[in-house]
């Protein structure tokens, strides 16, 4: 971060210096206590499990640089570093966030989508790595703090930022577009996520077009033409529309995709860009072959060369729990547990079906999928019917809603091999009845469902013989 003032940032957040030195430097932001530099602006968060007023001492160590808070919520005023009284301090982040953001005059590309925002963002701060300095949201910060703390990581160094954006109710979009006031933007997809908080697909493709919406007329905005209705949010932006997609009609045209256990190989050719070039990665599906794709014409347009990029993300590699393969004793395990809906499940069967094994067990375990409301039982009888095609020898739901996608798969496939547990604990209790040595397995579920917590129990059970209690930590654990 460019060091600023304790007096510019009270300006910024229109609150009081109610103590301290204004011209002190702050060198930092931060949310989080136990983290604290000594010259960080500390960030009183409140929410409706935690209020950080309560840290907020004399005592805390190291000292911050500055603290702003709500002063009503502090018991009393403590000495000894500058504090800024703010009436709302989550509303005077974003402020701050604006503010700062307005100092720099680089490319900011804002990504989107129900899903492979984390995946693009990912792939695409490593190519532009291959043309310059990048700043990027780290892990999934891509909510009304994540988003502001991204912000404020920028430096003058930085010529590129990457900005993920995400929503989990109306409006949240429009809102951190206009912190992050991106010149470029990509949408990935529109699919089922937060469905129950949004209702239907239209009203989530609604949500989404805010990136669209707020984009100019001298940027551009990438979608990925496979997804009908990220295509038909090009219509609502000033910016150049730019198509990816697996057919001839797209500006970027994406071919030949071969999944293996090694990763995923495609020819990406663009008329326009006068390239016909084929891409390796080390990431596992066709839906990474589009993310990559949609990357790699992020950076081509931005004036990158072609060959370079591709060379750049061969190692692009992911966050913790996206499709992570890993081995546990005998035991092949696939972990994409960090987050799903509909569209991320039938992808991760389809990837898993494509790198298992010949002539060993496929075994899938579905956690919950989160936020579907009313349309949670239709959304799993699909992923029975999807699921009962396939030849998976084993399915596992674990979680009272999973029970629908269990009973689906056996109406439509009564000799496949099924189980249901209300929870994790029963799960782990049983593994003797639904694991076998030599096993491959995929874990998937929303990120609330904790799937990852079977793990280290898993890990126990095959290499010790002991059922260890869910809860043990795990190595494959990511931030949320």
């Amino acid at each position: 971060m460019t060091p600023f003032s304790c007096d510019q940032a009270a300006q910024a957040v229109g609150g009081c210096l109610l103590q301290g030195q204004g011209h002190h430097l702050l060198r930092g932001v931060s949310t989080d206590s136990r983290s604290l530099g000594k010259d960080d602006l500390f960030v009183a968060l409140q929410g409706d499990r935690f209020d950080a007023h309560e840290f907020v001492s004399s005592q805390m160590s190291p000292a911050p640089g500055c603290v702003l808070v709500n002063q009503s919520r502090l018991k009393a005023l403590p000495a000894g570093f500058p504090i800024i009284d703010v009436p709302d301090t989550r509303f005077a982040l974003g402020r701050l966030a604006r503010w700062y953001r307005s100092g720099f005059e680089i490319p900011v590309v804002g990504i989107t989508g129900s899903n492979g925002k984390t995946s693009t963002k990912s792939i695409l701060a490593t190519a532009l790595g291959a043309m310059g300095k990048v700043h990027a949201s780290p892990a999934s910060f891509n909510n009304e703090i994540g988003v502001p703390l991204t912000l404020l990581g920028l430096d003058g160094n930085h010529q590129f930022l990457v900005v993920e954006i995400g929503t989990n109710h109306p409006g949240e979009i429009a809102s951190l577009v206009e912190l992050a006031k991106p010149t470029h933007g990509i949408i990935t997809s529109i699919g089922g996520s937060h469905l129950g908080n949004f209702g239907s697909l239209d009203a989530i493709a609604k949500e989404k077009g805010a990136l669209a919406e707020g984009l100019s007329e001298g940027g551009w905005l990438l979608l990925n033409g496979d997804c009908p209705r990220t295509l038909a949010l090009g219509k609502r932006t000033r910016a150049k529309v730019i198509t990816v997609g697996t057919t001839p009609d797209h500006d970027f045209q994406i071919s030949r995709v071969e999944v293996s256990a090694k990763g995923t190989s495609f020819e990406l050719q663009s008329s326009a860009h006068g390239f016909c070039d084929p891409v390796q990665i080390a990431l596992h599906g066709t839906h990474q072959a589009i993310n990559t794709s949609l990357a790699l014409a992020a950076g081509i347009t931005m004036g990158g060369n072609p060959q370079a990029l591709i060379q750049a993300v061969a190692g692009a590699a992911l966050p913790g729990m996206r499709m992570s393969a890993s081995t546990l004793g005998s035991l092949n395990l696939w972990n994409d547990a960090y987050n799903a809906n509909e569209d991320s499940v039938r992808s991760a069967i389809e990837t898993f079906m494509s790198v298992a094994e010949a002539g060993r067990r496929k075994v899938v375990v579905l956690g919950e999928l989160k936020e579907l409301g009313v349309h949670g039982d239709a959304v799993y009888r699909r992923l029975g019917e999807m699921t009962a095609s396939h030849g998976l020898e084993s399915c596992v739901g674990i979680g009272q809603e999973t029970l629908k996608w269990v009973e689906t798969i056996r109406k439509e496939n009564p000799q496949k091999e099924t189980f249901h547990f209300a929870t994790l604990e029963e799960a782990t209790q049983s593994f003797k009845d639904w694991l076998r040595p030599n096993d491959q397995v995929l874990l998937k579920a929303s990120r609330g469902a904790k799937l990852e917590q079977l793990i280290a129990p898993l890990k126990a059970h095959i290499l010790g013989g002991d059922d260890s209690p869910v809860g043990a930590s795990s190595s494959n654990q990511s931030i949320g």
